[in-house]
């Protein structure tokens, strides 16, 4: 992140920058229809206010698990959905994973990521949200940003609706 601060003070060089895609990798859907609409309504404005030319979100299927299930199953439920993400991973992408035990997100952040994709020669950005359970280890260590929006947690399809927030609202 300190290199992506030293791109926010010359200042010059996100005018410059242009996102070609972002795709949020979820798992678990949006059942309810007001997320979907507000879902729909931040995509647009995404799509209309920044330049991001292309944005996508992937909802990947949670493995059902049981009330209280032991750790054991937990884990084996992980790495079943830390193989369906690596699945849809665009091999070239810079990758942002959201985690609770990440470091604080901020708009600092957000608006040095289009530098950084210059920096790495990519035009490709990757959010991954896991579910009620988070994400496979393997996964989060392939992430190149582990972040965290704040110490509470949030149900995974809220926490969408506030990422999408944060990326219109930070994103240049």
């Amino acid at each position: 992140t300190d290199d992506i601060n030293q791109v926010n003070r010359k200042g010059a060089l996100e005018a410059r920058i242009e996102i070609v895609r972002i795709q949020l990798i979820c798992l678990g859907s949006l059942k309810e229809p007001y997320l979907r609409r507000a879902q729909d309504e931040l995509l647009g404005l995404i799509a209309r206010n920044t330049r991001v030319t292309g944005i996508t979100v992937t909802e990947i299927r949670e493995e059902p698990l049981r009330e209280m299930a032991p750790p054991s199953l937990i884990e084996a439920a992980l790495r079943i959905e830390g193989e369906r993400i690596l699945e849809k991973l665009p091999p070239r992408a810079r990758i942002v994973c959201l985690d609770l035990d990440g470091k604080t997100a901020t708009s600092a952040f957000f608006r040095g990521l289009p530098g950084e994709l210059e920096r790495t020669a990519t035009d490709e950005l990757v959010f991954l949200i896991g579910g009620s359970n988070g994400l496979d280890p393997a996964i989060k260590d392939k992430a190149h940003h582990r972040i965290a929006f704040s110490g509470l947690t949030f149900p995974h399809q809220l926490f969408r609706i506030a990422l999408l927030q944060a990326i219109a609202a930070e994103l240049p």
